[in-house]
């Protein structure tokens, strides 16, 4: 017989030996049974979903950067957690095509098949939630990719045909004073997974072009204008444009001169002339690493807003 439980998906069941249906008193202790089971039962749900609320707020606060690391350590160490253990982290969602918000109830559903599985399969992974997600904190000995599959594989047939569970997980393996690092990755990823055939995707680090169009445009333009704006004057634009080339190509074979000269088709004399022309100008020396920097960063800028046009 199954027992009352505040969330369906923490099923309990009573087996009774040796049941008379038809004794009354039997009747009447089983009831008795069951009532009490059943209060005891949804008690214990209370007091874990208690105690979860309390572990998320303590997660959210070390994101959020309002606990210091020695309390982190404190308490991770009273939740008999090594603190010089490394986790990625995963952010989980359920998305559906017809509410932008989700019910409390979905919530709770996916919540509770999720502490189950990992209950079930004593993983080492950490749950909390965070406001309509739930993020898990996987022990860096976890094969995160395979256990979020399985519990997505698990969780999926059990939602409704208009639900769908995605993931997004960390590149990083990171301790838990870096939470707020790992998560941003997990939340980039998670991202991604929306519009994905794939449900679990892991986070990409980016390439140095993808960073650079991540710089706001008129940010980007102030900083090229300021650094290369000395070519602009006295040079006509076609010579403009034929130090800004030479100046990239000089960047991207690595200064190898050689190769500047053969990817422009130009002789190897005229790179040199150019090279010397530019540093004239700008008024800056070639082999000042700090000055190469900032104008490999500027020239790389500027050849992204050539691509862009």
């Amino acid at each position: 017989m199954p027992l009352f439980s505040a969330y369906k998906e923490n099923k309990a069941f009573v087996g009774i030996l040796d049941l008379d249906p038809a004794n009354s008193t039997d009747q009447m202790l089983t009831q008795v049974a069951l009532n009490t089971l059943s209060f005891v039962n949804s008690r214990v749900d209370m007091l874990n979903e208690s105690a979860f609320r309390n572990l998320s707020g303590f997660y959210l606060n070390v994101m959020d950067g309002g606990i210091s690391n020695d309390l982190i350590n404190k308490t991770l160490k009273a939740q008999q957690i090594d603190p010089q253990t490394k986790f990625r982290c995963a952010a989980i969602l359920v998305t559906t095509n017809h509410q932008p918000l989700l019910s409390n109830h979905l919530l709770e559903q996916v919540q509770q098949l999720t502490l189950w599985f990992i209950k079930e399969y004593q993983a080492s992974v950490i749950v909390f939630s965070l406001k309509q997600q739930l993020v898990l904190l996987i022990n860096d000995e976890q094969n995160a990719q395979h256990f979020l599959t399985a519990l997505v594989e698990f969780i999926q047939p059990k939602l409704d045909k208009q639900s769908r569970l995605i993931a997004g997980y960390s590149y990083s393996t990171l301790p838990l004073t870096e939470l707020a690092t790992i998560y941003n990755e997990a939340a980039e990823a998670l991202a991604l997974s929306k519009n994905s055939p794939h449900a679990v995707t892991i986070y990409r680090p980016k390439y140095v072009k993808e960073l650079i169009s991540l710089i706001p445009q008129n940010e980007a333009r102030s900083f090229v204008e300021r650094v290369l704006g000395g070519l602009v004057g006295g040079v006509s634009a076609n010579e403009q444009l034929n130090l800004l080339n030479t100046l990239y190509g000089y960047f991207y074979y690595h200064q190898n001169i050689a190769e500047v000269a053969g990817h422009l088709d130009i002789h190897r004399n005229t790179v040199i002339y150019r090279l010397k022309k530019i540093e004239k100008m700008l008024t800056l020396n070639l082999d000042d690493p700090e000055q190469t920097q900032t104008l490999e960063m500027a020239v790389l800028l500027w050849h992204n807003q050539q691509s862009q046009k």
